[in-house]
């Protein structure tokens, strides 16, 4: 039975490629502090018993390298300690991504061979990296190929509830990206109608007419439909006649036929309107 575990997987494919070295007294450079790095170091200690040094583009080596009974590496150590390196893993996905220009300075000096394992999901090394003599690059795609079948159908799984939640979540932040103009137009709807309230009330207190308040009800719609009718204008003479229909229909779910004209509201519908007031 293949080991059920997955994270061996990366790192028995490079010492595997280490030709005639043993895991004993591997020596490793880790970059990324994150929980997968965590669970790389857990892996090399246990496992491997590696001389492990880490290194972080944002500066949080030093503690988490303490941690886990580490060594912590500057930028200016990071070089000489991919230098002396048998195996170089990529954890991080963040910061520079270091290329064949970099490993070829690096390892000057040297014909021991190297193995890059890049488990980053953004990349942190370049491909081009293992065209470099003695230098081989292992990827996740590498990783997934000479996965157990258990291992793959697995990760075919989380990666299919991980895409559906990815959508579930796109689709719930694209909703929620109109909220603030939402809550700008209420406001703004709020506010006409507070101050015309007002009015009314400073001026016939409790005994408001049902014509007092018919009048005070289309002040409203007159304030409110002040700068959507002087938009329509400057819309028009812009010759973007259609953006304005359009967004009628998106925001109100009213279709505007070409040349139909208004319809004018029923005078049935007016007395309702008095009738309700009284």
């Amino acid at each position: 039975m293949p080991d059920a575990r997955w994270f061996p997987w990366p790192l028995d494919l490079a010492v595997g490629k280490l030709r005639g070295r043993g895991p004993a007294g591997l020596s490793a450079v880790v970059i990324g502090t994150g929980a997968y790095a965590g669970s790389t170091l857990a892996l090399l200690d246990a496992e491997y018993r590696a001389n492990v040094s880490v290194f972080s583009w944002s500066g949080r080596a030093e503690a988490f390298a303490a941690a886990r009974g580490a060594a912590a590496l500057t930028t200016s150590e990071l070089p000489a300690a991919i230098q002396k390196a048998d195996v170089v893993i990529g954890c991080s996905g963040r910061g520079a991504r270091l290329g064949a220009e970099e490993f070829r300075r690096f390892r000057q000096g040297t014909e021991e061979r190297l193995v890059v394992v890049d488990l980053a999901l953004s990349r942190d090394f370049g491909l081009s990296t293992g065209e470099l003599p003695g230098i081989d690059v292992i990827t996740l795609e590498d990783v997934r190929r000479a996965s157990p079948r258990e291992h793959s159908d697995g990760v075919r799984q989380a990666t299919e509830l991980i895409r559906r939640a990815a959508l579930r979540l796109e689709k719930d932040r694209q909703a929620r990206l109109l909220d603030p103009a939402i809550v700008v137009l209420r406001t703004h709807m709020q506010r006409v109608l507070a101050g015309e309230l007002t009015r009314v009330k400073n001026q016939h207190g409790c005994t408001a007419t049902a014509e007092a308040v018919e009048f005070a009800l289309r002040r409203v719609v007159r304030q409110l439909m002040h700068v959507p009718t002087a938009r329509a204008r400057e819309l028009a003479a812009a010759g973007r006649q259609d953006d304005y229909t359009a967004a009628l229909e998106a925001l109100y779910g009213l279709n505007v036929e070409p040349d139909s004209g208004l319809l004018p509201v029923p005078a049935a519908a007016e007395c309702r309107v008095g009738a309700w007031a009284s």
